[in-house]
């Protein structure tokens, strides 16, 4: 019922030394495709949510973090809606921490030897379908292509 068109996606406080960590925020342009959405289900594995807003037709709500619910199996979020979604575009903005694992998925670390020979840590990216939800909340299946900008303070 809601489809996204372009993410900005917006990284920092990436921790590669210790905690291994970072702070996101996303705004994702929606494409709301009937009437009455009452809640939207997103992809989300790893992430903890900071906060929710959702906005149309220059109305902004926010959605209170503890009323998310979270299925681990489906690795989904269902976020509901105070006021319901109407046919046209939204925007849904989430802030949000996630967790650089070391699985090659997602949002992940990789440690390499630095010049001084001394273990080092990267940051890398693998977002085939199912594993950009471990980098940020979004739809990653084929079928729901869209554009992204990104955006990274280290």
């Amino acid at each position: 019922n809601v489809r996204p068109i372009h993410y900005f996606l917006s990284y920092t406080n990436i921790d590669l030394e210790k905690d291994f960590t970072f702070d996101g925020k996303v705004a994702i342009d929606l494409d709301v495709k009937e009437d009455n959405v009452g809640q939207i289900v997103i992809n989300s594995d790893e992430i903890t949510y900071s906060s929710i807003t959702v906005i149309q037709n220059d109305v902004s709500s926010d959605v209170a973090v503890t009323a998310i619910a979270v299925d681990k199996v489906k690795q989904q979020v269902t976020i509901p809606l105070a006021t319901a979604l109407k046919t046209g575009s939204a925007k849904l903005e989430i802030a949000f921490r996630g967790q650089l694992n070391d699985n090659l998925k997602g949002f992940y670390r990789s440690k390499y030897k630095a010049s001084d020979g001394s273990d080092a840590f990267c940051g890398c990216t693998q977002f085939e379908a199912c594993d950009a939800r471990l980098a940020f909340p979004c739809w990653d299946e084929p079928a729901a292509k869209a554009t992204f900008t990104l955006q990274m303070e280290y």
